[in-house]
């Protein structure tokens, strides 16, 4: 079984922190964009959005125009807004917004295209 199927499966099971302890456990040369995307999904369903954060801004030059990306980083964004200081989460919850608007842009499968769709709302009614 390869290290993605692994990853997979935590996903499925809920099993986030094993994914992240994997992914940080291969040596850097190791560590695909790919894999480094997994690493985003585990730290946001695990509430590390700051690290989901950090982790996309790695690969960003890579695969920043990617819908996959831009919805991972809406996504870290938009609940590291709701951990965020009063002062800073307009800002924070703009780029969120736009993230989602470029997720949109790339044509995601249609489960993706209303998630975005929803995360805009709350995105409004938050702003």
């Amino acid at each position: 079984m390869t290290l993605t199927e692994q990853i997979a499966m935590w996903y499925q099971a809920g099993e986030h922190q094993h994914t992240i302890q994997a992914i940080l456990e291969l040596p850097a040369s190791k560590r695909t964009d790919e894999l480094l995307g997994e690493l985003a999904v585990a730290c946001n369903n695990m509430g590390q959005y700051s690290m989901a954060v950090l982790v996309l801004e790695e690969i960003r030059p890579r695969a920043g125009y990617t819908w996959p990306w831009q919805y991972r980083m809406g996504y870290a964004l938009y609940y590291s807004a709701m951990k965020a200081a009063p002062q800073k989460r307009a800002a924070i919850l703009s780029r969120a917004r736009d993230a989602f608007l470029n997720a949109l842009k790339l044509d995601p499968p249609e489960h993706i295209k209303n998630d975005c769709l929803e995360f805009l709302e709350w995105i409004r009614e938050d702003l």
